[in-house]
């Protein structure tokens, strides 16, 4: 029983240890074979790879190539648009050419318009000039009149005489020396020729018609009837209406 036992225990164990060292045996020969596979496969795609990237390289030196060019291109392009702004006669040049043209021109123009201001204000300075002289020499021209009519002699021998004569005392009524070499003094007309009228003023002031007639007073009045001629008539009611030429009525 004991050897039987044994030997089956022995069996038993050298079945196990056959049964597993050829596991591990298979074991060992499957792993060795998927890692020479894997790397035969890692290799290969490495291998692809390569030339793929040998592919890129091919192209991105292409690319590199096209981008200098293109780059040499406008680097070249640019040295031409730089010469020609900045050569003699280029861009600039006629840009400046044109801006001092264009001052010149406007200063011209400028200069010009102030010649026409100029004028212009020559003109209206003469005008007012002219207007002045015309109005002092209006004044003068006055003056001389009144020298004339007051009889002013300005004259080595001059001597000073009345043509006409008017005064008033009253600021509501003048006198009005109307006639011809008549004298009006206060408030009072004389209309004839040679008359003179004095009043004091009021409601009926002188009135003097009469040719060379007098009249003195507030309500005298000689009226210039054909036979009122060379009247004295003096007072405050005094009238010559009817009288006769050289006549004289007093009150």
């Amino acid at each position: 029983m004991k050897n039987g036992e044994v030997k089956r225990n022995t069996e038993a164990i050298t079945a196990l240890k056959d049964g597993e060292v050829k596991r591990n045996t298979d074991a060992i020969t499957a792993l060795k074979n998927g890692e020479v596979k894997s790397n035969t496969d890692a290799i290969t795609a490495l291998t692809k790879a390569g030339g793929t990237l040998e592919t890129m390289k091919k192209e991105l030196t292409n690319k590199i190539g096209e981008a200098q060019t293109t780059l040499d291109a406008k680097v070249k392009k640019n040295t031409q648009d730089i010469d020609a702004i900045t050569k003699k006669g280029g861009t600039i040049d006629t840009a400046i050419t044109a801006l001092k043209n264009g001052e010149v021109k406007s200063n011209t123009t400028a200069i010009n318009n102030l010649s026409v201001t100029v004028a212009e204000n020559k003109r209206a300075t003469d005008g007012s000039l002219k207007k002045l002289e015309e109005a002092f020499n209006k004044r003068i021209s006055g003056q001389n009149a009144g020298q004339v009519h007051l009889g002013i002699d300005t004259k080595e021998n001059g001597q000073l005489g009345m043509r006409y004569f008017r005064t008033s005392m009253s600021k509501d009524g003048d006198a009005h020396p109307d006639g011809t070499d008549s004298l009006a003094i206060g408030n009072s007309t004389t209309k004839g020729s040679g008359a003179i009228g004095i009043a004091a003023g009021g409601e009926n002031f002188a009135a003097i018609e009469g040719k060379d007639s007098i009249g003195i007073g507030n309500k005298v009045k000689i009226t210039a009837d054909t036979k009122n001629e060379n009247v004295i008539a003096v007072g405050t009611e005094a009238s010559v209406l009817d009288q006769a030429a050289g006549a004289i009525a007093i009150g």
